[in-house]
């Protein structure tokens, strides 16, 4: 997390669910990133973390990453996230071995360009974000 403008006031963790949150003691009016991590507890499990980030000028938002788990064995998997914040639009997949080598999106309703998990594995949602 970082403000590079006014600097990080603080980082609160809002909530947690089956995580480990570690954030680290920082100054405050830093504009260097501070390494917030999250370690899942029970790797079969979902797990939830949310955070109120707050900078020096009094801004604040809310960071509430999205985590999901799936263990395919030659299926096919269908999963739907609701109630997004309009703000979310980024997916990081950590993919194993063998892993997945296609994945598919369908954000509000439009199916997005198929992704080869081994050429972008962050695909960016952009405008067609998910809406609360």
């Amino acid at each position: 997390m970082q403000d590079a403008a006014s600097g990080l006031q603080s980082v609160q963790l809002v909530e947690s669910a089956n995580a480990t949150v570690n954030i680290p003691v920082f100054s405050p009016g830093t504009t260097s990133p501070v390494i917030v991590s999250a370690v899942k507890v029970d790797q079969s499990q979902s797990s939830t973390v949310a955070f109120k980030v707050m900078d020096m000028a009094g801004n604040s938002t809310n960071c509430d990453p999205v985590d999901f788990t799936v263990k395919l064995e030659g299926a096919t998997e269908r999963h739907a996230f609701r109630s997004l914040s309009s703000t979310e639009h980024f997916v990081r997949i950590v993919n194993g071995k063998p892993g997945l080598r296609r994945i598919a999106f369908r954000v509000n309703g439009v199916l997005l360009p198929p992704v080869r998990t081994d050429e972008r594995p962050n695909p960016d949602s952009g405008p067609r974000r998910p809406h609360a």
